[in-house]
């Protein structure tokens, strides 16, 4: 099951949209969901196996996803995911490059890259040691933990969670959007804030260059040739 995950041009399609964002003056908050009740699963499988196959294709996609995520987290406006349901693999990556994250009761995080034989190929990890920690990170990333709403909050990953049939939508407008449109007098006032916050957890451009060269190498070969569906393919 697709589980709004992402295809090929679909990368390029949220690369674009998030430029656009960026020069977006009077934005002060933007809100990322998924449809059908399911956040996202990551990339599409179909696309991986027919054109994102080789380590060369896979760095490419790093590339542009982890340009992308980046692009997303700095934006001069707050930037908040709406997590109803599954966000996996690299709808996991997706949830944790915005600013703040909201989750409806039945909202789960799973980084499964290592079932997968890969690892992180958007950023992911340096996002989330930055955000959870260095022992807590490894430890979620090599076990491929199955994190619930409880588990969720209890390692900071989220800053709210909604009540019974509440939407993740709803839970971000009555937790962290309308207060802090009622709070602030301006939006150069909101913006100020996002920037001198984002300013200070800028993840450096060479550790972002470095997960990619860690990543493309798995990518579309060995083990996880085979967990995707394709020929077996061994080299290393």
């Amino acid at each position: 099951e697709r589980r709004n995950s992402l295809s090929g041009p679909m990368m390029c399609q949220l690369g674009e949209a998030v430029r656009s964002v960026e020069t977006w003056e009077d934005g002060r908050v933007l809100l990322l969901s998924g449809e059908g009740g399911h956040f996202c699963s990551g990339a599409d499988l179909g696309t991986v196996r027919q054109a994102i196959d080789t380590p060369e294709r896979g760095a490419l996609m790093s590339q542009l996803m982890t340009d992308t995520l980046n692009r997303l987290r700095n934006l001069p406006l707050l930037s908040i995911a709406a997590i109803d349901g599954a966000a996996v693999g690299g709808g996991a990556e997706l949830c944790i490059a915005t600013d703040l994250r909201v989750l409806s009761l039945n909202a789960t995080i799973q980084f499964v890259h290592t079932r997968l034989g890969a690892a992180p190929g958007w950023g992911g990890a340096a996002r989330l040691t930055q955000e959870i920690g260095r022992s807590s990170a490894l430890r979620l990333l090599l076990l491929a933990e199955k994190l619930d709403v409880e588990a969720i909050m209890r390692l900071g990953l989220a800053h709210a969670c909604g009540h019974e049939g509440e939407s993740a939508s709803d839970v971000a407008m009555r937790t962290i959007i309308t207060p802090s449109l009622e709070a602030s007098a301006s939006v150069d006032s909101m913006r100020a804030i996002k920037g001198q916050v984002a300013a200070t957890s800028t993840i450096p451009d060479s550790v972002l260059r470095e997960q990619t060269w860690l990543f493309s190498p798995l990518w579309g070969v060995g083990a996880n040739r085979k967990a995707v569906g394709g020929t077996g393919d061994t080299r290393s």
